[in-house]
C-alpha cells in the first residue's frame, strides 16, 4: 500500500459513505482476503480497481466480493499518538 498508506498509519472505513471513482475502497473477498485499492469503475457485473502503488489493475466479478466499502480519511501517527 506504500506510498499512500504506511506502517502506523490508521484508514477509516465509511460503510455508509458512496463509492466514487479516483478514491480509496476497501474490499473483502469471498475467499478471505482482504484489499484497499483506488476504485476505477463499477460495472453491474464487476468492479475495476488498480493497486494502490500502481502496480496492478484488476476487474474483480461482483460474486467474488463480500463486501466494499469507502476509505475516509488516513491519519498519520503524529495525529493520533499521544505526546
Amino acid at each position: 500500500m506504500h506510498p499512500a498508506i504506511r506502517d502506523g498509519w490508521i484508514v477509516v472505513v465509511e460503510p455508509a459513505a458512496p463509492l466514487t471513482p479516483g478514491e480509496f475502497v476497501m474490499i473483502a473477498l469471498a475467499d478471505g482476503r482482504q484489499l484497499i485499492s483506488e476504485l476505477l469503475y463499477e460495472r453491474a457485473d464487476s468492479v475495476s480497481v488498480i493497486a494502490i502503488n500502481g502496480d496492478q489493475r484488476t476487474s474483480i466479478h461482483r460474486s467474488d466480493i463480500k463486501s466494499i466499502h469507502a476509505i475516509g480519511p488516513l491519519i498519520p501517527p503524529s495525529r493520533w499518538k499521544a505526546a
